[in-house]
Formats: structure tokens, C-alpha cells, sequence
């Protein structure tokens, strides 16, 4: 989800803040995607108005910035 339909949609970042119970200054630090938890929410509060688009957040695996852990190489400590 774009920020800049988020922010279309509430008016301004106050509303969008309240409407999430987060702070405006959370709402400010976004993106230009939103947060996918965020997203999903939004989805949620709208009524379906505002969509969550999966393919804007791709695989969960390539999200990761240091990507999948080898188990055989850690320690068992």
C-alpha cells in the first residue's frame, strides 16, 4: 500500500496516526510502501477502501536483510 493513499484517504497524518493507535511522528517516518502489518490493518478499517496489495511486499525471504540462517554453521552454545 502507497503512502501517498493512505494520506489521501485520512486527510492528514494525524488521522491516519489515531486511526492505528500509533504516533504522527511513526506515520511521518513511513515509506513510500507502508509497513505490511500497517497495511493489512488499514485494509481492515476501511472496509476493503484501501487494499493490501501482496505483491508490493514480495517474498518474505528477500526481506530479510541478512537473509536465512545456516543452522550447521552456528553454534550449539
Amino acid at each position: 500500500m502507497y503512502k501517498k493513499d493512505v494520506l489521501h484517504y485520512f486527510k492528514q497524518t494525524k488521522f491516519v496516526a489515531e486511526a492505528l493507535g500509533l504516533s504522527h511522528v511513526a506515520v511521518v517516518r513511513w515509506k513510500k510502501i507502508i509497513p505490511e502489518l500497517r497495511a493489512r490493518k488499514l485494509e481492515e478499517i476501511t472496509g476493503g477502501k484501501l487494499r493490501f496489495d501482496k505483491s508490493l511486499y514480495g517474498n518474505k525471504d528477500t526481506q530479510k536483510p541478512f537473509g536465512k540462517l545456516n543452522h550447521e554453521n552456528q553454534s550449539s552454545d
